[in-house]
């Protein structure tokens, strides 16, 4: 999810990091795609191959907290609008 919602629920920073939180990327990945060998985890934006990789952000990647999630929802004033 990207930084650049400048309307809409996703303004809030704190939905775009509950989104985060809310979701094991690992599990969604391998249900998606259903094996390992065609998935690569991780907080780049760039491949590791490339000169433009970081490992910026691998503090916070993928460690999902449900009840991070809903704290951060009830702060932002999130009321179960439908999000599309």
């Amino acid at each position: 999810m990207g930084p650049f919602f400048k309307q809409g629920l996703f303004a809030d920073r704190r939905l775009r990091q509950a989104v985060l939180a809310a979701v094991d990327l690992e599990h969604a990945m391998l249900t998606a795609f259903g094996s390992k060998e065609f998935i690569r985890l991780g907080p780049e934006l760039a491949p590791l191959e490339t000169p433009w990789y970081s490992d910026a952000g691998k503090g916070v990647y993928n460690r999902p907290d449900p009840e991070r999630a809903r704290r951060l929802m009830r702060e932002a004033g999130y009321e179960g609008q439908p999000v599309r």
